[in-house]
């Protein structure tokens, strides 16, 4: 099943741990004062792409930075994932259509999410799609998103790249032309074999599967005509002294991105670039309707290379 799970949780955890992708009606960047009157609010992460089996969403309540309550195991231990789940809303109301057809996506337990197989309701480039949620209050939560055209694009000569880790790193050029208004997110997927020793001495080999593995690229042209790319994507691999990985498959995902998806993940991305503790936080972009999150989408080329 290949669809893009790993990209969405990624955009989950970091939503849920640090704060929280266009209709301009829909539009609004979080205000910090709703943060300060402890009120608990929606936060909604969904990607669509015409790539994907499934469509997923994600939603659970923000919590207050200050006196938020730490849930421990059974053994008295912090528990990160007991802390995830405590925010978790399971009994919401959650639609997506295109006007037309409709399909409502059922939460899954096991998984944490909501799902429906996208079979159901068939993602098209250039068509606006809309969400639309109702929790157990009977408050409304709306958005809407239009998927992109895909664009092409060229892999350039692989290069030793120059970093402070390992010498084990590379990056690769990437060309593209950029349409009018066009808005890019660039990455590795990556299959490994990781084999390492337990504490009893045992090697244990498990699979892994990263998606932007390395320092993945943002990108946009806002103005009104084609621009030519040229962006070097680092790919790093780490190996410690009690442990190896094999790589079984390596591609670099091209994605053509809507304004929505873009506008997230740059504030999230702007967030973590800011490290002076005496700056105020950064907005993060929302186009959530009386919530906070992203309802976004992309369409995706893939390239395959070999390490």
């Amino acid at each position: 099943m290949k669809n893009f799970v790993n990209i969405l949780i990624t955009a989950l955890v970091l939503s849920i741990n640090c704060f929280l992708v266009s209709c301009d009606a829909l539009t609004v960047e979080v205000d910090p004062k709703r943060i300060a009157n402890n009120e608990s609010l929606l936060v909604v992460n969904c990607y669509i792409s015409p790539a994907d089996t499934l469509l997923i969403a994600k939603l659970h309540k923000s919590s207050n930075t200050f006196g938020t309550e730490i849930i421990e195991n059974n053994n008295g231990n912090y528990n990160y994932f007991d802390q995830i789940n405590k925010f978790l809303v399971k009994d919401a109301s959650v639609e997506i259509s295109d006007g037309i057809n409709k399909v409502e996506l059922k939460f899954i337990e096991k998984e944490g999410l909501y799902i429906a197989k996208a079979s159901l309701l068939k993602i098209k480039e250039s068509v606006t799609y809309k969400l639309k949620i109702k929790d157990s209050n009977g408050k409304t939560y709306e958005s809407e998103t239009t998927i992109p055209k895909i664009v092409d694009f060229e892999v350039g000569k692989r290069e030793k790249a120059q970093n402070n880790f390992n010498q084990d790193s590379f990056k690769y050029p990437i060309l593209w032309n950029a349409p009018s208004n066009s808005f890019f997110r660039i990455g590795f997927y990556d299959e490994e074999i990781n084999t390492f020793k337990s504490f009893d001495g045992t090697e244990v080999k498990t699979k892994n599967v990263s998606v932007f593995n390395g320092n993945s690229i943002l990108e946009k042209n806002i103005s009104a005509n084609f621009k030519a790319f040229n962006k070097d994507l680092i790919f790093y691999n780490f190996n410690g002294s009690n442990s190896s990985s094999v790589t079984v498959k390596t591609e670099i995902w091209f994605l053509s991105v809507d304004e929505n998806y873009y506008n997230y993940h740059e504030s999230i991305s702007g967030s973590f670039r800011n490290d002076n503790p005496f700056v105020e936080p950064l907005p993060v972009f929302s186009n959530i309707k009386n919530g906070l999150g992203c309802f976004g989408s992309f369409n995706r080329k893939e390239k395959n290379i070999k390490l």
